[in-house]
């Protein structure tokens, strides 16, 4: 098991990608070229993120499953455009299956992206490559080479994060 889910840390993490995000908005903005190019790509995972964090607010018991179900609701309805679905849709997979494991390893991460993958990918009537699709689609396939390729070894979570976040920062500038 890498962690235990204590309310504070989620609360933690929801701050540290909203700031994130709304730090890097008017970038993300200026590279949404697809389907148009109306630079709102941003704008609309920040306002659907912001939405998420209304709704887990308002939770009283923090277990994986709980705070899945409610990022997966408000992701939903909190949803602003073909990003904001597609993120909601992404959330979504993950938490499927992270609320249903007792145990999250390296196995249950490769199981939950895959889940993401295909939500995010059925979420879209035309899926195209080189957009937020191939980045899930990417992040996917680095988790289920370490797993194929650990011999059933324990990895470290930190280090599983920042394999995740390189291969997610290598995805961005291969996409176009």
């Amino acid at each position: 098991m890498f962690y235990k889910l204590e309310s504070k840390d989620v609360g933690k993490v929801v701050e540290a990608i909203i700031k994130n995000l709304k730090k890097n908005e008017n970038k993300i903005n200026s590279l949404n070229v697809f389907p148009v190019p109306d630079g709102d790509t941003g704008t609309n995972m920040l306002l659907t993120l912001q939405y998420i964090r209304r709704e887990l607010e308002k939770l009283k018991t923090y277990t994986v499953k709980s705070v899945g179900d409610t990022v997966s609701f408000g992701g939903l309805m909190g949803a602003r455009g073909n990003s904001g679905v597609i993120l909601s849709q992404i959330l979504k997979g993950l938490f499927d299956v992270l609320g249903g494991e007792d145990d999250i390893n390296l196995n249950t991460v490769e199981k939950a992206l895959k889940a993401s993958r295909d939500l995010a990918y059925s979420s879209v009537q035309n899926p195209t490559e080189g957009t937020m699709l191939t980045i899930v689609k990417d992040l996917h396939k680095v988790v289920e080479n370490l797993n194929n390729n650990n011999n059933n070894e324990d990895i470290d979570f930190l280090e599983l994060l920042d394999k995740i976040i390189e291969e997610a920062e290598k995805s961005v500038l291969r996409t176009t």
